[in-house]
């Protein structure tokens, strides 16, 4: 049998939002076989805390099958699923991608034609992050790439996926689908990451100058080696550089450039035309 590959991969808001600050992915790519074991205990922990199926948001808001729950009921079902994570993180790497929508929304015209949209903007960057995983950590095992199921979203991972197949590490792309996360387990994982990531990300936004964030999150504080090992990639308008935000490298990278994080782009265009239009 061929030993395979597989990334379970979940969004987090939504880009259509006029109110969405940041739009992204996030999920696991690790052997089946491990899935397999990673699977067998969540589905325990659900069914000890009396849960059918895991969803970040209906838990974090007490709605669908967890209305009525206490907080004592919500902290013992994230301890106990954190704690199923933790348990084989070796065997795991993290993908995830993020897009700040007020950097997108400032692209020119043809740039944002030419990346569509920021779902096929992440989906071709996560399964890039995969292939080029499933060569460099997994020893060149193809890996199958599965999302979340939403109908409107299926042709913009068609089309990534073809992208990404033309990618020096696409050879190892073995297939891409997609799957309702109250049916299959692992998408609940990814849900659980793409969760606390985007909380991540907001509390990076809210305080940019901050080179790290000392009150992380709970599940965060837990699973930071997988977080703080992962090449997670942070898209901005400056360029679209590829950087990993996670030590703040952005904040970095931005003072080296002498690039003002706090500048609009209408007010960096008249900047930079300014500057064009001195004499020399």
């Amino acid at each position: 049998m061929i030993a395979l590959l597989r990334a379970y991969i979940d969004e987090f808001d939504d880009y259509t939002n006029p109110k969405c600050k940041a739009f992204g992915f996030s999920g696991l790519i690790g052997p089946v076989h491990e899935w397999h074991k990673l699977q067998c205990k969540w589905e325990d922990a659900l069914e000890c805390c009396g849960v059918k199926h895991f969803h970040a948001t209906d838990l974090q808001h007490f709605e669908d099958e967890f209305k009525g729950w206490t907080e004592s009921q919500r902290q013992r079902l994230v301890s106990l699923l954190v704690r199923v994570v933790q348990e084989q993180l070796p065997s795991f790497r993290l993908l995830g991608s993020a897009n700040v929508m007020s950097s997108y929304r400032y692209l020119p015209e043809y740039r944002r034609r030419h990346l569509k949209n920021p779902y096929f903007l992440g989906a071709v960057s996560v399964m890039s992050d995969g292939a080029r995983f499933a060569h460099f950590d997994f020893g060149d095992k193809p890996v199958e790439f599965v999302f979340d199921q939403k109908t409107k979203h299926r042709q913009w991972i068609d089309q990534a996926y073809g992208d990404v197949l033309k990618t020096k590490w696409g050879y190892l792309c073995a297939a891409k689908s997609m799957a309702n996360h109250r049916l299959v387990s692992p998408v609940q994982v990814a849900d659980l990451l793409a969760y606390e990531s985007e909380k991540y990300i907001e509390s990076r936004m809210a305080n940019p100058e901050a080179t790290d964030i000392t009150d992380l999150r709970w599940p965060i504080e837990q699973l930071k080696e997988l977080f703080y090992g992962g090449d997670t990639t942070w898209y901005n308008w400056h360029g679209l550089m590829l950087v990993t935000d996670f030590w703040g490298n952005y904040q970095r990278l931005c003072k080296f450039r002498k690039v003002d994080t706090k500048e609009t782009h209408h007010e960096r265009r008249r900047r930079l035309q300014d500057a064009l239009s001195r004499p020399k």
